[in-house]
């Protein structure tokens, strides 16, 4: 996949998380491999509950686990939209 359409991908699976629209925001990223990508699936299986497959994800990522001590029960939804927020500022970063 070239990184134009990394980049359109990438946006949609977020525009989909912020949304609500998770099974169509999971089906982009399942397909992608790159780190953006493995870092909102981890997000889309935290917010699912599926914690233990979401730290998987974040690792894939090369990124620390976000959400310790978090109740996995209850996701936080500042924590959710102040993790999306820090993906698309640095997705601009780096693929702009």
């Amino acid at each position: 996949m070239n990184k134009e359409t990394l980049k359109l991908e990438l946006k949609k699976s977020l525009a989909y998380l912020k949304e609500g629209r998770w099974k169509e925001a999971h089906k982009i990223v399942q397909s992608l491999e790159d780190a953006f990508g493995y870092r909102i699936h981890g997000l889309l299986h935290y917010i699912e509950g599926d914690i233990s497959n979401s730290r998987f994800w974040y690792s894939r990522a090369k990124i620390n686990y976000p959400f310790r001590g978090v109740d996995p029960e209850q996701p936080s939804k500042e924590l959710i939209n102040e993790e999306i927020s820090i993906i698309e500022s640095l997705m601009l970063e780096d693929i702009s």
